[in-house]
């Protein structure tokens, strides 16, 4: 009899404690419905924005898209260097300038100027002359010759000289032959007649753009205006089709 009390009893505790251990659970599910709603939404958010990075990822590994970014990158670097050749190549090449006809003229004309004996004129030479005729023609055949280059190939052709001319006293003067040298006959050089003089004929074999003119003028006459020389200039004209078609 005691032992059917205490069995009874025992049960009874355990009832007891299961309907304890029922009860505090449901007051847990009910004090954190927030918590796991919180957890829910962020667990749906987490998915969704693996989703959009996933999405994501699969645009920009698009082969095609792939293709065509490289071919703009590929278009954009050749654009690049194209110009930077066209800027930088130029700089890094050779150019020769030529200045014989320049210095030619220079000397022609302090040559031709020589020959003045005028005591008030502009740096005349009173006392003796610099060279003799002879050595007057050999300067302007130097002129001339400046139109060749390395291999006696005339590169321009001379068409009119205007100088101070070594037989007339040094006045300016156009030039309109150079005799050969002694003891051969006719012409070392003949004046271009429709191409010479200030202005240029319309029966001139060459076009404007085909030609050019040097000019050559004394610095103390340019740096020293009360010296009232500005105006002596001295001019050649030269043809230079041919060099422009070498250079072409």
């Amino acid at each position: 009899m005691i032992k059917s009390l205490r069995l009874i009893r025992l049960i009874r505790i355990i009832k007891l404690y299961k309907y304890i251990v029922q009860s505090g659970g449901k007051d847990n599910e009910d004090v954190n419905p927030k918590k796991k709603k919180k957890k829910k939404i962020q667990k749906v958010q987490d998915e969704k924005k693996e989703e959009e990075e996933e999405t994501l990822f699969k645009k920009e590994t698009d082969p095609s898209k792939l293709g065509k970014a490289l071919s703009e990158s590929i278009n954009k670097k050749t654009i690049i260097g194209t110009l930077l050749m066209l800027m930088i190549l130029p700089l890094l090449s050779l150019s020769e300038n030529d200045y014989s006809s320049d210095y030619s003229l220079r000397e022609a004309f302090w040559f031709g100027r020589s020959s003045c004996t005028d005591p008030n004129g502009f740096y005349c030479n009173t006392e003796q002359e610099w060279l003799t005729q002879e050595g007057w023609y050999e300067i302007l055949r130097g002129l001339t010759r400046a139109a060749q280059d390395d291999n006696q190939v005339n590169k321009k052709e001379l068409l009119w000289i205007y100088i101070p001319n070594f037989e007339k006293a040094g006045t300016m003067d156009s030039i309109k032959s150079i005799p050969n040298r002694e003891g051969e006959e006719g012409n070392f050089w003949e004046e271009t007649e429709p191409c010479a003089g200030f202005i240029v004929h319309d029966s001139c074999p060459w076009r404007f753009e085909e030609m050019t003119l040097i000019s050559y003028t004394p610095k103390e006459c340019l740096e020293d205006k009360t010296m009232n020389c500005d105006q002596l200039v001295s001019y050649v004209r030269y043809m230079y089709k041919l060099e422009k078609k070498e250079e072409a």
